[in-house]
C-alpha cells in the first residue's frame, strides 16, 4: 500500500470512519475506485489528472487501485474527493 488516509462519511445521522488507501500496481493502465463509490467520486479520478497536466506533471502510466472502506458503505461525500486528491 502506498498511501492511507483517515476520513468519514455521514450516514444518517452518524459519522462513519472510512479508509482511502492507494496502491499502485505494475500490472495494467487504467485507474480504478473500489468500494461503492457514486458518480462524484469516481470522477474525481479524471479531476486528479487534470489538475496533474494543468500543473506540468504527468499521471502516472501504472495501474491506479484506491480503496475506499468500508465497502458496505455507498460513499456519497464531497469531502471524500478532496481526500482523494490528497492521497496522490
Amino acid at each position: 500500500m502506498l498511501v492511507k488516509i483517515n476520513g468519514s462519511a455521514v450516514y444518517g445521522v452518524e459519522a462513519i470512519p472510512i479508509t482511502i488507501e492507494v496502491n499502485w500496481m505494475t500490472s495494467g493502465k487504467d485507474p480504478s475506485i473500489v468500494g461503492l463509490p457514486d458518480n462524484a467520486v469516481k470522477e474525481s479520478l479524471q479531476r486528479v489528472e487534470s489538475t496533474f497536466k494543468t500543473n506540468g506533471f504527468d499521471m502516472p502510466r501504472t495501474k491506479v487501485v484506491v480503496n475506499l472502506a468500508p465497502a458496505d458503505i455507498k460513499k456519497v461525500e464531497p469531502h471524500l474527493i478532496s481526500r482523494l486528491a490528497l492521497a496522490f
